[in-house]
């Protein structure tokens, strides 16, 4: 007699690829006031160049979706503590 039983689940989560307009939409909206990020890329100049770099950063953002790979710039982040 077995003392457990597999279960076999198939679970999948299907996500849409990003269109060039959301990823437009997104960058139009940044606020222009905020400071640089760890790319040292003002919002200002990714605001005002939104509409040339929306398909590469469509493109990239689909090609991580569909590999499942985020790339190694992507994955850093400045953290910082705020103390009350």
């Amino acid at each position: 007699q077995r003392l457990y039983q597999s279960v076999h689940t198939t679970t999948s989560l299907k996500i849409k690829e990003v269109s060039e307009s959301v990823v437009l939409k997104i960058l139009q909206n940044l606020n222009s006031s905020k400071a640089t990020g760890l790319d040292h890329l003002s919002p200002r100049l990714i605001k005002d160049g939104a509409d040339i770099i929306m398909s590469l950063l469509a493109h990239i953002l689909n090609l991580s979706l569909i590999t499942g790979k985020i790339p190694d710039d992507l994955k850093s982040a400045r953290v910082t503590p705020i103390y009350i």
